[in-house]
């Protein structure tokens, strides 16, 4: 990437279909063209609930911001020309993309290892040790990997920063025993990456934001964002029968706030992110907090030393109670009992698995995570009334 270029660059996962890449391409053109953008990066982010890839949302972020937002964690963490990063998520994502800025910005060296879609455990351990990493960054799927190897942290690394999702309790005790240096951040792509991060090694403390980042909370709790990073504006593409059509957001309300779809608490100045918008569901006129949920889940399954990449715990909608949790699974069903029994016991009665739901295959993104609404769509078929 040309840092000082005004260069307008786009980059998308060069796996996705070759008319659905060409179709987001032309959209991210027209909207570049259309306000007259200069010097800015286009990253998609699908997030876990794109129906189809041409329900992504395209993120503008000029490379004045994304510097910004790579000078602080660099300010934050103190790294230098003697790190080594490891690049282990694509380029095409934003956490890619900070590692280069920030390797870039402090005279660091970047190795690339192992990456989704390639990903192996042993493989990425070696490579640290190999060409002793200093930083990483990984999502939990892949630190649950290392974890279920049993293999202890290279005593190379000194940070390896946790995002793209919920980390357990659980995962994060054992990583921790095993000498990860973990720290839990929080960002998303609009912000340019990481925004905030837990300073302690509790789970469940709050995070402090970096400098030059605000928060507060609207009347609903949702978190809004004063940050360095923010990105210029979104767009969603639509196809239409006259050709793609756009439809442009900008980012920030007029006092340059930014409302994210986080719930979060505020207390003491530090943030505790409570989930988003669609992980709360009402249950027989009860409120439930799916997040919540799924971290107990999740414990119970590092507990029990179960694969977690072999359930997932969602909900449906219910014509008696509105909504009911789910339990997605594949693999041995004996297996899924034992852990959903568990959770049963440790949760409400109305928060409570009613329906065990075999799947074929887990519709995920390039970073893992499962695409919830595609996995109800195939789950509705399936489901018992």
């Amino acid at each position: 990437m040309k840092l000082d270029s005004s260069e307008n660059e786009i980059l998308l996962n060069p796996r996705w279909p070759v008319s659905d890449l060409e179709f987001l391409q032309n959209g991210a053109k027209q909207i570049l063209r259309n306000r007259f953008l200069h010097s800015h990066v286009v990253l998609s982010s699908s997030g876990t609930t794109a129906e189809s890839w041409r329900a992504v949302k395209l993120i503008f972020l000029s490379k004045d911001a994304l510097k910004a937002a790579a000078q602080t964690v660099v300010n934050e963490f103190g790294l230098n020309e003697k790190d080594v990063f490891a690049q282990s998520l694509p380029e095409f994502h934003v956490g890619g993309v900070g590692v280069q800025i920030r390797a870039a910005l402090c005279g660091a060296s970047v190795v690339m290892v192992s990456q989704p879609g390639t990903w192996s455990a042993g493989k990425f351990a070696e490579q640290i040790e190999q060409s002793k990493i200093t930083v990483a960054s990984l999502v939990p799927t892949q630190l649950h990997d290392l974890v279920a190897a049993n293999l202890k942290s290279p005593t190379s690394l000194r940070l390896v920063f946790m995002g793209g999702g919920v980390l357990s309790a659980e995962l994060e005790t054992q990583a921790r025993a095993l000498g990860w240096p973990l720290v839990v951040t929080y960002g998303m792509t609009e912000t340019s990456a990481m925004i905030a991060a837990r300073k302690s090694t509790v789970p469940g403390d709050g995070l402090t934001p970096f400098q030059g980042v605000e928060g507060r909370l609207t009347q609903e709790r949702n978190l809004q964002i004063r940050a360095p990073g923010l990105a210029t504006g979104v767009a969603r593409l639509k196809e239409t029968a006259q050709g793609p059509s756009t439809e442009w957001q900008n980012l920030l309300d007029k006092e340059n706030w930014f409302t994210s779809e986080d719930f979060a608490a505020i207390e003491g100045g530090q943030w505790k992110i409570l989930g988003r918008g669609h992980d709360f569901i009402k249950i027989g006129g009860e409120s439930v907090n799916l997040s919540a949920l799924r971290e107990i889940f999740e414990n119970l399954c590092h507990q029990q030393r179960a694969p977690t990449d072999a359930m997932y715990l969602t909900s449906l909608p219910s014509k008696r109670t509105g909504f009911k949790i789910v339990l997605a699974y594949k693999g041995d069903r004996s297996e899924v009992e034992k852990i959903s029994q568990a959770f049963d016991s440790k949760v409400l009665p109305f928060e409570k698995i009613r329906e065990i739901i075999p799947v074929d295959e887990w519709p995920r993104t390039e970073l893992g995570k499962i695409r919830e609404e595609e996995l109800k769509k195939t789950l509705s078929q399936k489901r018992k009334f």
